[in-house]
């Protein structure tokens, strides 16, 4: 079988200019740093210049990301691999309560308004008025209902 001979300037390049890819996740990116970095030949320095083009190939809205890995001294791959998952995932978490508004509102407390267990005060109006809702013998004064019975003045 046949092995093409690999041209090393070629494979370097490839590696050197890589960029993250729209939609493509840090650890996609740093899958394929890997793969493109082990037909370098680059030696003891590979992880530093995976790290190295990690930095350099985030895509342009990644700039936090980015600024944070510059902030750190003596930055080694695993540590830079470990941020750039964590903002990552920050920043997905971020994105999906901002699209959500209907899933704040599942986190609120409502406040269950107090309601008075008293019945309400009549009032003077309601004392004078109650007997209009009996039936209409009842609603008759005594006094009018002995009258209507008894047999008129003069006659028995």
């Amino acid at each position: 079988h046949f092995n093409p001979k690999t041209n090393l300037t070629v494979e370097r390049h490839n590696f050197f200019s890589r960029q993250q890819k729209t939609g493509e996740s840090v650890d996609e990116f740093v899958t394929a740093l890997k793969n493109l970095a082990s037909t370098c030949d680059l030696g003891n320095l590979k992880d530093s210049l995976i790290k190295d083009i990690l930095i350099l190939g985030l895509r342009k809205d990644n700039v936090q990301m980015k600024e944070r890995l510059l902030q750190e001294e003596d930055l080694k791959l695993d540590k830079a691999i470990k941020i750039c998952r964590s903002l990552e995932l920050s920043k997905i978490q971020a994105q999906e309560t901002e699209r959500s508004p209907e899933r704040q509102q599942v986190h609120k407390v409502f406040k269950k308004q107090q309601t008075d267990q008293r019945p309400p005060e009549r009032t003077e109006y309601d004392n004078k008025n109650r007997y209009r809702t009996r039936s209409a013998a009842q609603n008759i004064p005594r006094y009018q209902q002995r009258r209507a019975s008894a047999p008129r003045h003069g006659q028995r």
